[in-house]
Parts: C-alpha cells; sequence; structure tokens
C-alpha cells in the first residue's frame, strides 16, 4: 500500500503520493510529495538552518500593477522590475544543497501560470528541485489549502524562516490616516503589524510572520526589504 499525506482543506481526502522519485531541475508540488522527497526536502531544510526561500508570483506581468498604481510606470522602476527579475532568476539557479525554493504560483487551471514556469526553469538550465505551492488567482493563498494547513506543512518539514521576495509588496504608512480607517493614533498602534501589508506578498507575510521568522528579499516589487525594514523599525519605535 503506497504512503498518503494530506494538507488539504478540511476535507479529509488523501491525496496519493507520486511515486516518481526526485532528479535535478524540476519542479515538484507540494501536495503530491513521495516519502523519499520529503525526506530529502527536510534533510536540505534542517542543512540550512530551517531557512528556505519564498519566492510569491515571481515572474508576474508588472503591467497588472500599473493598471493600480500608474504612478510607477517610470523608466527607473522598469529598470528596477527588471533586476528583481533577474535576481529572482539568480535565487532559482542556486546550486544544490543551497537554500530551498518555494515558488508560490497562479493554479494552472486558472491562468497557465504553471506551464509557464515549467518552461522558465528549462530555459534557464535549473539543476536543483524547486517547489510549487499553487496559489489562487492573484492572491498568495494557497490554492486548495487554508493558511493553517499550509503553515502546519512548514511546521512539519522544519521550516523556522522565511526569505520572502517576489510580486507584489505594498507597505501602507501607519501613521497617515488616508492609509486606512483608523483615526485614533492609539488604535492604529496596537494594531497587528499585517493589517498594513498589501498585495500577494504583503499577505503572505501577514499570514506566516507569527510562525516564522521573516526576511524581506531585496528582490521584492515595488516595496522592497529597505521599506520593510522601516516599516519594522518604526512599528517598534511607536510601541515603546
Amino acid at each position: 500500500m503506497s504512503e498518503e499525506i494530506s494538507i488539504k482543506e478540511d476535507t479529509g481526502e488523501k491525496l496519493p503520493i507520486n511515486p516518481e522519485t526526485i532528479t535535478a531541475g524540476q519542479l515538484l508540488n507540494i501536495r503530491e510529495l513521495n516519502t523519499e522527497q520529503m525526506e530529502e526536502l527536510q534533510h536540505s531544510i534542517e542543512a540550512n538552518g530551517g531557512t528556505v526561500y519564498l519566492l510569491i508570483h515571481p515572474y508576474y506581468d508588472v503591467r497588472l500593477l500599473f493598471l493600480r498604481q500608474p504612478e510607477l510606470d517610470t523608466p527607473e522602476k522598469m529598470s528596477w522590475f527588471k533586476e528583481i527579475l533577474d535576481g529572482n532568476d539568480r535565487i532559482v539557479k542556486t546550486p544544490n544543497g543551497s537554500m530551498p525554493v518555494f515558488i508560490m504560483e497562479e493554479n494552472e487551471e486558472s491562468t497557465g501560470a504553471v506551464s509557464k514556469l515549467k518552461e522558465k526553469i528549462k530555459t534557464l538550465g535549473i539543476s536543483k528541485t524547486i517547489y510549487l505551492v499553487e496559489t489562487k488567482r492573484a492572491d498568495s493563498k494557497p490554492f486548495e489549502l487554508n493558511w493553517e494547513n499550509f503553515i502546519k506543512f512548514f511546521k512539519k518539514i522544519g521550516v523556522k524562516k522565511c526569505v520572502v521576495g517576489g510580486m507584489f509588496l505594498k507597505i501602507l504608512n501607519p501613521s497617515s490616516p488616508a492609509s486606512n480607517v483608523f483615526i485614533d493614533p492609539e488604535a492604529v498602534r496596537n494594531l497587528d503589524d499585517g493589517v498594513f501589508f498589501r498585495y500577494c506578498v504583503g499577505r503572505a507575510i501577514a499570514e506566516l510572520q507569527k510562525d516564522f521568522k521573516i526576511e524581506v528579499s531585496k528582490f521584492t516589487f515595488p516595496a522592497g526589504r529597505e521599506e520593510y525594514q522601516k516599516f519594522k523599525d518604526k512599528r517598534a519605535k511607536e510601541s515603546e
């Protein structure tokens, strides 16, 4: 009898394990990992101190963001956006034995994004295994999973820290009444940081930050590591 795993959303349905073994340069869906693949992944995470890359829609079409924020459609921002794409390529291309890479990509049936990602991996000539987490369309919520079960899965495989990057991250200014519906400064001060994070990367940070240490990759758009750290420093100062 083959082993089974279940990380689906409260349905009790079991997912049969794919019997295929690990080979270099393949994209493995976390919902289809067999025993050997799980052990290989856990060993890799342990060898890297519990730290993983979590890239959220790293090759998303920036034009969709410009529809929301046309002020970002400038030559300077486009140049920076290309650097982000190149940086995510370098992360994905890191050799076997380096930090495990999880890519959150929109569900294949919704957008065909997984097929495009497979082609991207083939084009880059990647030599390591990449772990796929399918998401809902225009959302970082794992497809057919809730965040609670995804977090349980990460804990099970030994994840302690996530280096989060990709598209898109927006951080609201807690001090600006225009940024939120809360006018009372005391109310704003007592809010969880997660309410100020927007878009797919922001949503993931908000969901994961209570259970894992979070570091924002410098290859995140349009807000990045510097803006995130300034936000955290400001919030820490406000709570003193």
